[in-house]
């Protein structure tokens, strides 16, 4: 963060008459009053309590293509920096968080940077499931421009709990992301118990047939817990060939029908 950036304030009539101008994708509005104010053109906008941005952040948030490169033209940084209580966003975060499909495109094709991770939720990319958090066709078409530019699909979690792109479309129960994922190369670990503790058991079905692995047998026991029959059957077959006694006597304690449905196959591997 360039701390000897200026931070104009709310109340400022600059910042007032440019982030109308910004906001209201008013191109020539924006020029004049860049050359009227004097105003540099990455000046950080006080927005009230603890966050602060640039033009190109708000134009970016809106989707405002037109103003996002008339303000390229006149000297804003790709990658200039917002200020809020939660950690530094760059444009291309503001445009991925709100899916605005034609504002990723521009500023990727200006140069953004990609793999940013200043933000909390990391890079760019993961942005776009941070606020649309149930099934969007938006937020896959954003994926997908993101990682035709070379994002990667199996990118690792910013912060832990999160898990990967897959994980978090499972989570949300989206199943068309998922599909769309896992046609990109994502990876299926984990998938699976993501999918019986978030209890989407059409996804579950689908990753168990895509051959998502059980390797514990965590999924198995939680779906058991859950007494969900036909997800512990599918659940069996993708499982590691090792049931544990105690595991099974677990089960037997809550669900006696769903242990012995699951013993029976399992028999020969846990004498």
């Amino acid at each position: 963060m360039d701390l000897n950036v200026t931070v104009l304030s709310e109340d400022d009539e600059r910042s007032q008459l440019l982030t109308r101008a910004a906001r209201d994708d008013d191109v020539a509005g924006i020029k004049e009053a860049l050359e009227l104010t004097g105003v540099d053109v990455n000046a950080l906008h006080d927005e009230g309590g603890y966050e602060a941005m640039t033009l190109l952040h708000i134009a970016a948030g809106r989707g405002h293509v037109a103003s996002i490169r008339s303000l390229l033209e006149c000297g804003a940084h790709v990658d200039c920096l917002d200020r809020n209580r939660f950690g530094d966003s760059t444009p291309l975060h503001y445009a991925a968080m709100n899916a605005q499909l034609d504002a990723i495109r521009a500023l990727l094709e200006a140069g953004a940077d990609l793999h940013s991770e200043r933000h909390e939720v990391g890079s760019p990319i993961r942005s776009v499931l941070h606020l649309i958090r149930s099934p969007d066709p938006k937020r896959q078409a954003a994926i997908d421009i993101f990682l035709d530019a070379g994002a990667d699909v199996n990118e690792p979690a910013y912060e832990w709990g999160e898990g990967t792109l897959l994980q978090q479309a499972v989570r949300t129960g989206d199943l068309s992301l998922a599909r769309r994922l896992v046609d990109r190369g994502a990876a299926l670990t984990d998938t699976l118990v993501q999918s019986v503790e978030s209890g989407h058991d059409q996804i579950t079905r689908w990753l168990v047939d895509q051959g998502a692995q059980d390797q514990d047998a965590t999924a198995l026991a939680r779906a058991a817990a859950r007494d969900k029959v036909d997800v512990c059957k599918r659940a069996c077959r993708n499982s590691s060939r090792h049931l544990s006694s105690w595991m099974l006597a677990s089960m037997s304690i809550r669900r006696t029908h769903l242990a012995a449905m699951l013993y029976r196959p399992h028999v020969a591997l846990v004498h």
